[in-house]
């Protein structure tokens, strides 16, 4: 769906796209939304020799603690399904993700290194899955690094939009069209 001026045209294959009028208020927007973080797919991560493992997203690194356990998980967003990061001590194996299925947990996105982006929707048990890290991404993390103040004259005020695989179609048209109906009023 391509989306300017604040009105949706029919292009079904097309990702979100939106024009913003003022860099910072793509920057609120984009706090809350993007999955194109992760540079792997579930079990392709590398194996790793974890003596100070770390999770490599495009914005930042973060270091873990593999003396660390992880028994338990929750959403970080209250009522509803929320994305949180696990990182296990070894990579996961098919196994690891068909077990955290089974628990309710749905596995989106690998993260280098032996990490996994999940959502859920409901506190859940990850006792011997070797889990080391559990945490909701912050919100800088889910903003490509290459958008800066300057890059809004440079690509014209327009930026590709990404969701979550899982989130609604409906649901993200309707954040867009809201915030458009939001910033275009002041």
């Amino acid at each position: 769906m391509l989306i300017r001026n604040g009105f949706s045209h029919p292009a079904a294959d097309e990702p979100l796209v939106k024009r913003f009028l003022n860099p910072s208020l793509f920057l609120l927007f984009a706090a809350s939304l993007a999955s194109g973080i992760f540079a792997q797919e579930p079990g392709f991560a590398q194996e790793t020799s974890l003596a100070q493992p770390t999770l490599h997203l495009k914005t930042r690194e973060i270091a873990t603690d593999a003396s660390h356990v992880v028994t338990g998980i929750d959403t970080p967003v209250p009522f509803r399904s929320g994305h949180l990061i696990l990182q296990f001590s070894h990579r996961p194996s098919a196994e690891t993700i068909a077990t955290l299925q089974a628990r309710g947990v749905a596995v989106l996105h690998g993260i280098p290194d032996n990490g996994l982006l999940v959502t859920l929707n409901r506190p859940t048990s990850v006792d011997g899955l070797g889990a080391i890290y559990a945490a909701p991404l912050d919100a800088a993390d889910k903003i490509s690094p290459i958008v800066t103040p300057a890059s809004f004259a440079k690509w014209d005020g327009y930026y590709l939009v990404e969701f979550h695989p899982d989130v609604d179609r409906g649901e993200a048209r309707a954040m867009l069209l809201d915030l458009v109906y939001r910033f275009t009023k002041t």
